[in-house]
């Protein structure tokens, strides 16, 4: 049986997710599901510090782009 890393219930008693970094044959490790890899990712500051580059068509930003919200405060 293999230990969940995060909370170290068998994962074979739960839909598992195996997670391997760098090469196709890196050794894996083992969490019950994506709610304690989320877990384990979050506890150990793992997305601290990164970020994803995205490529927006021209004149098209996050702070211009209408994404269809129409949702405001009434009081």
């Amino acid at each position: 049986m293999t230990d969940c890393t995060y909370c170290g219930c068998a994962v074979e008693a739960h839909d598992p997710v195996y997670v391997a970094e760098g090469a196709p044959d890196a050794a894996q490790t083992a969490f019950c599901n994506y709610g304690c890899l989320a877990a384990h990712v979050e506890a150990a500051g793992l997305a601290v510090g990164t970020t994803c580059e995205v490529e927006l068509p021209d004149g098209d930003s996050p702070a211009t782009r209408d994404d269809g919200d129409r949702s405001e405060s009434q009081d």
